[in-house]
Parts: structure tokens; sequence; C-alpha cells
């Protein structure tokens, strides 16, 4: 057995211990969510106090192994806002990237291949502080794997996985930076072909055929449903690409919007009494008991999948079990009839999806 690993994070907790009250030791989860105990996190972060004078925490993460993970500076511990330089590494031991940031903004990111060869260097211009992150950036600098410029000083033909999308490979133009021109490619696992309108690094439009020959057109990088709220890991995605749930109505003419917070609905009957315009879905107080049971709604969630097909929907809130259940009765024919038989499609790629809406019946 290796005893390597063991001894090194060994010492490394025992520095942390004797050190304790300069030093913070957090078992982390690869989705950021922290546990109790080493055996059980898939990295280890240590945060150091700032030195005499000095503002910034400095943070080392490692991985399970005792190889180096992570090396930077950040303004605070939770969550971590990153300053200055930064550096990334494969789990093993190789570096992945060079990032700059500012107030936890990045600024300048260089990415490297795992044999060691530089990827690609990409900026973060303020005026492209508001685009989601599928194009908020420039890209300066993008060679091959053998090291082969493809990209220079932002001009020059891409060919490769994307950096944003590691498992989508495709071809095209770049000019100043940005995507120009058509854009051909494909999911190889996936077995899903695109091609792709850009103009100055905008999506003009684009199709996608999946493994089974269907045909779908966006016109986002994010194309998600209007039916409904995105929820749970959906949510994260819509916060990501800044996406706006329609406040139009989405069930009936009666129900004109839902809050993922609180799980409220409003309607246009009662808006007036709420203190709000029907438009408003995220503000004013939440209806009583009698309102659910007088308009007959409640709050559902589903999954609609990468074919399209809507499945495990759920009661989220019901005023009680026998409204719960004709609530669900219903719910797939109302879904349907919003949501339609499209999947929701990010960069040329069908994927499953999580919402929740409320259900009148």
């Amino acid at each position: 057995m290796d005893m390597k690993p063991t001894l090194i994070i060994a010492f490394l907790l025992s520095t942390i211990t004797c050190l304790a009250q300069k030093r913070n030791v957090y078992f982390l989860k690869n989705d950021g969510i922290e546990v109790q105990t080493r055996d059980s996190a898939d990295f280890i972060r240590i945060v150091t106090e700032p030195d005499t004078g000095a503002t910034n925490f400095k943070v080392l993460e490692y991985y399970k192994s005792g190889k180096a993970k992570f090396a930077g500076e950040s303004s605070t511990v939770e969550p971590l806002t990153l300053e200055g330089s930064a550096i990334f590494y494969f789990s093993n031991g190789k570096r992945s990237a060079m990032e700059q940031f500012n107030h936890g903004v990045k600024k300048v990111s260089s990415t490297y291949y795992p044999n060691g060869k530089l990827q690609a260097i990409r900026e973060y211009p303020e005026a492209l502080a508001d685009s989601n992150r599928y194009k908020n950036f420039t890209l300066t600098t993008y060679n091959d794997t053998t090291g082969k410029p493809r990209v220079v000083d932002g001009n020059g033909d891409f060919a490769g996985f994307e950096i944003e999308m590691s498992d989508r490979y495709a071809e095209g133009k770049i000019i100043a930076g940005k995507k120009e021109g058509t854009w051909k490619g494909s999911y190889p696992d996936d077995k899903v072909t695109f091609v792709e309108e850009y103009h100055d690094g905008n999506l003009l439009n684009g199709t996608c055929i999946t493994a089974s020959n269907k045909k779908y057109s966006y016109h986002k990088e994010v194309a998600l449903l209007s039916f409904g709220v995105p929820d749970g890991a959906t949510a994260e995605l819509a916060t990501s690409v800044h996406f706006v749930p329609d406040r139009s109505p989405v069930v009936t003419s009666e129900v004109v919007g839902i809050t993922r917070r609180s799980m409220v609905v409003t309607s246009s009957r009662s808006s007036s009494m709420m203190g709000m315009s029907p438009s408003d879905g995220a503000s004013g107080p939440a209806p009583n008991a009698n309102y659910f049971q007088d308009h007959g709604i409640a709050i559902v969630s589903f999954t609609v999948d990468k074919d399209g097909k809507i499945r495990d929907i759920k009661v989220k809130q019901s005023l009680n079990d026998d409204q719960g259940k004709s609530a669900l009765k219903v719910a797939p024919g109302i879904i349907r009839s919003g949501a339609g038989n499209k999947p929701a499609i990010l960069l040329g790629k069908p994927i499953e999806t999580q919402y929740i809406s409320p259900i009148t019946f």
C-alpha cells in the first residue's frame, strides 16, 4: 500500500494544528459542499490568514493524493474572492491554468494541455462583463496539442475541443478574438453534430442533429424552456447565463408568476389585493390557504430529458394530499402543452433540465 499521499496529508494537517490560530482547513467535495472528514472529501483547502501588513488570505488546495490542486490569494474566506495571480493543477500535478483576478473577477486566463504545452490565452474585457460565461472573453491565442499556433493576436482558424465545453469539438474563424461566420462541429460522445452562425462573437442561429436524427434549432448559447422556472442544477445554469424566466402567463391566463425561493404563485385576479401588478410575480405577500383552495393551484417540479420527454413530475407544494393528487392527474397534459416536445439546448447539445411551475385544475 502506498503510504506517501497519506503521510503528505497527515503532515499538512499536523502543520495546520500547530498553527491553528493562523490557518483554517476545509474538507470539500468537487461541488463546493463542505464535509466533516478527509475521507469524505474530494480535496482539501487550507486558508492562511494574511501576513502582517498584507490584506489577502493565502489559499492552497490539495487533491487527496497530496498533489497540489490550486494556489492563490483571496480577500475573503467564505466564499473565496480571488485576487491577483492563481495557479490551477491537473490531478497529475501538472499546471492546468494560470489566471489573474481582481475582486473575484477573472481578467486573464492561460490554459495548458496535460502535456504541458500552452493551449490558449483568453482576456476578459470590462465591455463583455455582462455577457454570459460562453462569450464574455476574447481569444487572443490558441495552439493545438502539438503547440502549433492556430489563433495569433486574436485572429486565425480554430479547430479543436473548446475550452468552456471540453466535450465539444468545433471548427471556425476567430476575428479580433471572437467567433465569426459559420462554425461546425460535434459532440463525439453523444453523436450530436451542429452548424452555427456567429457575428462579433454573438450566436445568430444554430441547428443540431442528434444520434436519433432529431433536428433542433436554437438562437442562444443556452436555450432553456420558457415554461416554468429553472430548478436545481438548471437554476445554476440559468444564473450563469443571466437567463430570465418569462413573466408572461405560463399555465393559464390566471397564473402569471412564481418565485423559486418562496414558491409563491400570483394571479391576475388577486394581484390588486396583494398590492402588485400581474407582471410582478417575484414580489408581494404569499396567497393564503383559502386562495390556493379556491383557485386550485399547486406547485409541481418536473424534468425534461434530452429527447424532450417529460418525467419525474412531483408535487412541491399543495394545500393537502387530495389537492396534490388532483394536480398530478392534470399536470402531464398542462406541462406538455406549455413545454412542447423540444429539450433545452446547450451550445448545440440537447440536455436534461429541471423546472418548477404552478398548476391549475
